[in-house]
């Protein structure tokens, strides 16, 4: 499974439709990722921030993220910033950090800066 977590902020014209059609705030995005097969896992308009909204979504490989993440970005009054970060769960971070430390130890030298 590939996990991404989005922030966005949205246009002003967004803003200003949500204010008019609260009912219509966050429908697009889920509906995106759900046609792609994914799931969004959760939803949450920020109240303070720079972000207007957070959303946790996951699919079932790396393409199919990756198709989800350029949709996103085309989306017509979609957002003014948007920012994708990949998140991992405890286990394949564990997983990752023994794969890297396997190879790791001929790249890094402890207290050496590269």
């Amino acid at each position: 499974m590939a996990t991404y977590m989005f922030l966005g902020k949205h246009q002003p014209a967004r803003v200003t439709t949500f204010m008019e059609n609260p009912d219509s705030a966050g429908r697009r995005f889920p509906a995106l990722v759900e046609e792609l097969g994914g799931t969004v896992i959760a939803t949450y308009f920020c109240m303070t921030g720079s972000f207007d909204i957070l959303a946790i979504a996951e699919f079932a490989d790396e393409e199919t993220a990756h198709a989800a993440i350029r949709l996103v970005k085309a989306m017509p009054d979609g957002f003014a910033d948007l920012e994708i970060t990949a998140l991992a769960s405890p286990e394949d971070a564990r997983a990752a950090m023994k794969r890297a430390s396997s190879v790791g130890a001929s790249v890094v030298t402890p207290g050496k800066a590269h």
